[in-house]
């Protein structure tokens, strides 16, 4: 039971986050010129285990986002930051013709 004081959580603003995470690994990664097998390699991981992160076929754990984090050079923060996942998604739609809606 959630504690009197506590806000009900976001299942959606979650999804959101998580999504954002593995859309900036592959940013950070494209922007490092660096590849899912050097990301392994750089945490003792197999490449399939990247992989299935990226996929979102394993849920990604605190610590594992933070190794990451660590291995690419950015904050948690910039890990969790959905700006570039939404200014492709905008690109995206604006290419497509789809309107804005939010």
């Amino acid at each position: 039971m959630i504690g009197k004081g506590l806000n009900t959580p976001d299942e959606k603003l979650a999804e959101r986050t998580v999504e954002a995470v593995r859309y900036n690994i592959r940013h950070y990664l494209i922007l490092r010129n660096a590849t899912q097998s050097d990301l392994a390699a750089a945490l003792h991981v197999t490449k399939g285990a990247i992989s299935q992160i990226l996929s979102g076929s394993i849920c990604l754990k605190l610590r594992h986002a933070c190794l990451i984090a660590q291995a690419l050079g950015i904050s948690l923060s910039d890990l969790t930051d959905p700006q570039y996942l939404l200014k492709d998604q905008e690109d995206t739609d604006r290419m497509l013709g789809k309107r804005q809606e939010r």
